[in-house]
C-alpha cells in the first residue's frame, strides 16, 4: 500500500492507495467480461465452421454420385 497525504482546508489527512487491490479488481473484471464474450463468440464460430465443412463435403459427395 502506498500512503498518500491529502490536505483539505489546511488539515493533513492520511489515506492509502491499495494498488494491489485495484489491480485484482481490474483483472477480475476484465476476465469476467472476456469469458462472457467468449461464451457468445465461440459457439457461433463453431456453428458457422461446421456449416461450411458440411456444405463442402456435401458438394463433393454430390459430385461423386453424379459423375
Amino acid at each position: 500500500m502506498i500512503p498518500m497525504v491529502l490536505s483539505a482546508g489546511g488539515e493533513a489527512a492520511s489515506a492509502t492507495l491499495d494498488l494491489v487491490g485495484m489491480m485484482n479488481t481490474s483483472v477480475s473484471s476484465v476476465q469476467t467480461q472476456l469469458f462472457t464474450v467468449l461464451n457468445i463468440v465461440v459457439p457461433a464460430i463453431v456453428g458457422i465452421s461446421a456449416a461450411v465443412v458440411a456444405v463442402k463435403f456435401g458438394l463433393k459427395w454430390m459430385k461423386r454420385i453424379t459423375a
